[in-house]
């Protein structure tokens, strides 16, 4: 799913029930548990295109579509204003577009980053149920791939081996463990304490060592979509 579709999805869900919800948000001093799973399209910037000899064929860069879990602990400060800290993991990372002709198929290419994530934010609400957020999340690299297939029909031609070889490689090596980033959500807190939020996530420390792939910074880019519900813990 590209990044625009996301957003339009998540605004359009926020705009379909503003008119008809009531407040939800909690009182001033609220203690609250926010459990939360999602839905992720991310990019890294800079991330080379792939050159293929085939004649001169250039494969574009994609999205990679990943997946989010976490829970956030907030405190409502007033009736207009919340903080919190979560805890959270993710998949995310870029991929490239499949190629397949008489000579080569390469297929399935793509980097896979797993990180473990603790966002520290500020909630401000524009109006009732809606709400604007914006902090810094601190992420730890846990898991770090780089996969794909290639299928060389002129090595089948002479073997008769229809298996494509397979990319699988470890590259946590060739990057750094630990990437701050900017979150801008938006936010919308039903009366039955169901929270639907859009967010982006903006890198801005680069993810790679100098002897990895290109010689630019690499930073991180993500959207989410994501689900929750919150328990207010001191009710």
């Amino acid at each position: 799913m590209k990044l625009h579709s996301i957003l339009r999805t998540a605004f359009f869900a926020i705009s379909l029930v503003s008119a008809f919800a009531v407040k939800a948000q909690p009182d001033a001093g609220t203690l609250s548990l926010i459990p939360k799973v999602g839905i992720s399209s991310s990019s890294v910037t800079n991330i080379p295109v792939i050159l293929v000899k085939d004649p001169d064929i250039t494969i574009k860069r994609s999205f990679f579509p990943g997946s989010y879990i976490g829970a956030d602990l907030d405190y409502q400060v007033s009736d207009r204003m919340a903080v919190s800290a979560g805890l959270a993991y993710s998949y995310q990372g870029c991929s490239w577009r499949d190629y397949e002709s008489r000579n080569v198929d390469i297929k399935d290419v793509m980097i896979k980053l797993g990180y473990l994530h603790l966002p520290l934010t500020a909630s401000f609400y524009a109006f009732d149920n809606f709400a604007i957020h914006t902090g810094f999340q601190f992420s730890y690299l846990t898991h770090a791939k780089m996969q794909g297939s290639i299928y060389d029909h002129a090595l089948f031609d002479a073997t008769g081996d229809k298996t494509p070889a397979k990319i699988d490689d470890n590259i946590r090596d060739y990057l750094h463990r630990l990437d701050i980033s900017v979150p801008v959500a938006v936010s919308y807190e039903f009366d039955n304490h169901l929270i639907i939020s859009a967010q982006f996530n903006i890198g801005i420390t680069k993810i790679n060592k100098k002897s990895f792939l290109v010689t630019e910074d690499m930073r991180n880019r993500s959207v989410m979509l994501t689900f929750g519900y919150k328990f207010a813990l001191n009710d």
